[in-house]
Formats: structure tokens, C-alpha cells, sequence
């Protein structure tokens, strides 16, 4: 579906890999939590997986339909299409740099729920204010890896952040609230910001 959904639809967005290192189970758990408050949520996962890991999450994700769409890898275009029919993009993820996949979603209207990594906190949270919500990631056992101990209360944190986001009034007009927000993060600013570590390196050489 194109343009946009019905402002109170509970649709929310996850874009990535079939993966645990990206928190897609403990999404799957936490969507099931926000059913309860919510029982017509749905979450539309574009993207793809291989192996065997990927196998049991899209078997997973089949078995919740209609709860959870999966739209498979998409184009550029019809990816922007989906977000634009969502109120909330999600990123459980464990391990990022900076998720440029959150300022594609929030360009699109969405408002936003991911786990408090650093790239997130720091290159992203101070332009999104209040159209993001933050997950306490749970305790690691490697760089990508949750310890099993700390993944029942990530997923209460995150149904939560989820449920909060989904109460709060769909985000106006883009032309109107986007582009201060957005601006760190267009190609020009991004190739002056390279620009300069490469002018400064060259002048340190």
C-alpha cells in the first residue's frame, strides 16, 4: 500500500536482517506483549536472511500473519512507500554504528523506537528529541551477543518503549519538521564532515 495509513493504525516497521544480533526474537516477543493493549498492531518486517537462523525466524514470522507482514527485500522506492504507511520504525538491535535506517524512517514519518547503543545515543538522539524512544540494550556477552539473562526484561523495556511510541500523536508534516532535524545527516553535510578528516589528515601529514 502507498501514501499513507489511517492516522491511528498501529503499524510499526523493522528493516533489516533476519538475525538475532539484530534483536528481530525479542521484537517478535515484544509485538506479541503489545498485542494484549493493542490487539490490532501489526508489524511489517522488510528484508531478507540466509541460513539456518534465518530460516526459523521467517518460519516464525509466517506463523504470526497476519500480526506480522514480510515484504522481503524492497527498492529503495517501495521501502519508503511501506514506512510512509507506518507510525513507528523499530531497531532492537545489539550491535550498530549509526543506523542510517532510523533517519530514512523518521524522514518518512515515523517515529522511532531503538536500543540505546552508542551511535544511536550520540549521533542520533540529540536531532530526533522526543520522536525517539530508547531501549536499555540487556547485559552482553560479546559484541553482538545478548546474555540470556537480561533478554526477558529487554523485552518488557522494549513492548514498553513500543506501546509509548504507538500512544503519542503520529508526526506532522515533513516539510515542516524535517529538514532542521535531518540535516546532519544529508549527503552534503555527510561529505563536508569527510571532507574535513581528509583535509586534516593531509595537513598532519
Amino acid at each position: 500500500a502507498r501514501g499513507r495509513a489511517t492516522p491511528d493504525a498501529p503499524r510499526l516497521a523493522y528493516v533489516g536482517k533476519y538475525s538475532a544480533s539484530k534483536g528481530l526474537p525479542q521484537l517478535l516477543d515484544a509485538i506479541e506483549r503489545v498485542a494484549v493493549e493493542r490487539p490490532d498492531v501489526t508489524l511489517h518486517v522488510a528484508g531478507s536472511g540466509a541460513g539456518d537462523e534465518a530460516d526459523r525466524l521467517a518460519t516464525r514470522m509466517h506463523a504470526m500473519a497476519p500480526r506480522v507482514a514480510m515484504h522481503g527485500a524492497l527498492p529503495q522506492a517501495d521501502l519508503a512507500a511501506l514506512l510512509r504507511t507506518c507510525r513507528v520504525g523499530v531497531l532492537p538491535s545489539f550491535y550498530e554504528g549509526v543506523p542510517l535506517v532510523l533517519v530514512e524512517a523518521f524522514a518518512c514519518r515515523c517515529r522511532l523506537v531503538a536500543t540505546a547503543l552508542p551511535g544511536v545515543v550520540g549521533a542520533l538522539s540529540p536531532h530526533l528529541g522526543g520522536a525517539l524512544e530508547l531501549v536499555e540494550p540487556p547485559p552482553m556477552a560479546g559484541i553482538d551477543v545478548p546474555d540470556d539473562v537480561g533478554l526477558p526484561a529487554f523485552v518488557r523495556r522494549l513492548g514498553d518503549a513500543l506501546v509509548v511510541a504507538l500512544r503519542k500523536p503520529p508526526l506532522g508534516d515533513p516539510a515542516v519538521e524535517r529538514p532542521a532535524a535531518l540535516a546532519p545527516f544529508t549527503w552534503d553535510a555527510v561529505f563536508r564532515r569527510v571532507e574535513s578528516v581528509w583535509t586534516a589528515r593531509a595537513v598532519g601529514a
